[in-house]
């Protein structure tokens, strides 16, 4: 009995010991990603009904991979009374994960322009032919065309030129 009592407290040392060493030795090493939202402005095209008009634009924030809120600048000179000018461009969904589009709008760039001289107005579609109001959610590689109108006021003063920042918000969706 005693024989079988030095053999059990030993036994248990020897666990003990082993799961202390093993206890000690032992690391978790875990990596997790949980992905990334991202939306760009992407395949810009401009049409203009007038030789005198000029715009011109810039694109921020629309490379591949997480780089901030995309805008879209756009400049237009040479505006006057009823000239027109269209631009068109897609606001891809570059994350890993679905987008809420919030809001969209224009912010005059240098503060000197007030929107008296040249209506800024936009539409935002889903393919051609048919309107999305927002808030529209986007899955990762889907897409909104985006139409941005420029107009020259009846009563606009000539040759008018102008600056604006054209941003759509956006957050992750739920």
């Amino acid at each position: 009995m005693y024989r079988g009592l030095v053999i059990g407290v030993v036994s248990a040392l020897l666990l003990a010991a082993a799961f202390a060493t093993w206890g000690e030795g032992a690391k978790v090493s875990v990596t997790a990603s949980t992905g990334y939202i991202d939306a760009d402005f992407k395949d810009v095209q401009i049409s203009l009904k007038d030789p005198y008009v000029e715009v011109r634009y810039y694109l921020a924030g629309s490379d591949p991979g997480n780089d901030g809120p995309p805008t879209w600048y756009i400049t237009v000179s040479n505006m006057y009374p009823k000239a027109n000018a269209t631009l068109n461009a897609r606001l891809y969904n570059d994350g890993t994960l679905p987008i809420k589009i919030t809001n969209c709008n224009f912010t005059s760039i240098g503060g000197r322009f007030e929107f008296r001289d040249i209506d800024f107005d936009f539409d935002v579609q889903i393919d051609v032919d048919t309107p999305t109001f927002l808030p529209v959610i986007l899955k990762p590689g889907e897409k909104l065309y985006v139409v941005v109108y420029l107009r020259g006021r009846p009563d606009a003063r000539e040759g008018v030129s102008a600056t604006v920042a054209f941003t759509c918000t956006y957050q992750q969706a739920t």
